[in-house]
């Protein structure tokens, strides 16, 4: 969280460029290439997206024989420069984030969703049905202010219920929008046959404090390695209080 006098600030931009000084340009986006022994790739970095760094990965088999992409055996290290004077201190590899286990993550949390929205709605749709009998148990007494409090609560349990759909229908939205970039814009485990191509984003966790990113793609046996330097663009902020901009920091 980033925070200035109690002020939420904007988190810094980033943005990633290939170490490689062979580059190809297409459409302002920066494109590298590794080849091995049995398989050609190119990455790209692409956007933030959430709290991830997505990068395009292309692979081609140069394999007489069928090799195995899996984004799963993908890994990247971070480095940063620490200390006074500077030194370079880089993390364990870490995996990159598994498309497979997302969509099992997401699946298990919609079916409970989906199970807790029905159950609320169920609850509310009974409270409306007392309700509404009250109401009309209400309507028969002598006492006409005796409606009152039957009809403030029935309006209340109506109001939940709706917001309880609506909510329902925004969380599916959601999940809709987040299973559709996993299932189709992620890499996918794959088996390329002879010739065969494979195109899709990788996605590594986002850490604005680190300077470099070094993706490693498997595939097949080989391990090609994928340098980026990152830069973090602070981002200005126009304080509503005291009208003047406020540099943003992160922590």
């Amino acid at each position: 969280m980033v925070l200035v006098a109690g002020c939420m600030m904007p988190a810094p931009v980033l943005r990633l460029a290939p170490q490689s000084k062979e580059l190809v340009w297409i459409g302002g986006t920066a494109v590298t290439s590794q080849r091995g022994q049995g398989a050609r790739a190119a990455v790209a970095f692409v956007r933030e997206q959430g709290n991830h760094l997505a990068f395009r990965v292309e692979i081609e088999s140069l394999s007489d024989k069928p090799i195995l992409v899996d984004p799963a055996r993908f890994y990247y290290v971070t480095c940063a420069q620490k200390g006074q004077p500077p030194t370079r201190m880089c993390s364990k590899s870490r995996y990159v984030t598994n498309p497979e286990q997302a969509l099992l993550d997401l699946d298990v949390a919609e079916s409970r969703r989906t199970a807790g929205a029905a159950n609320d709605e169920a609850f509310f749709g009974a409270m409306m049905l007392l309700e509404a009998t009250a109401v009309v148990a209400g309507a028969t007494t002598r006492h006409g202010n005796g409606m009152t409090a039957p009809l403030i609560a029935a309006g209340e349990t109506a109001a939940s219920l709706r917001a309880a759909e609506q909510a329902n229908f925004h969380q599916a939205s959601a999940y809709e929008l987040e299973r559709a970039n996993w299932s189709t814009a992620a890499l996918r485990k794959s088996t390329l046959f002879p010739g065969g191509r494979v195109a899709g984003l990788v996605f590594v966790e986002k850490d604005p404090s680190v300077s470099e990113v070094s993706l490693q793609i498997r595939a097949g046996a080989d391990i090609l390695p994928f340098g980026f330097d990152q830069t973090a663009h602070q981002v200005r902020f126009e304080s509503h209080r005291q009208g003047r901009p406020v540099e943003g920091m992160h922590m």
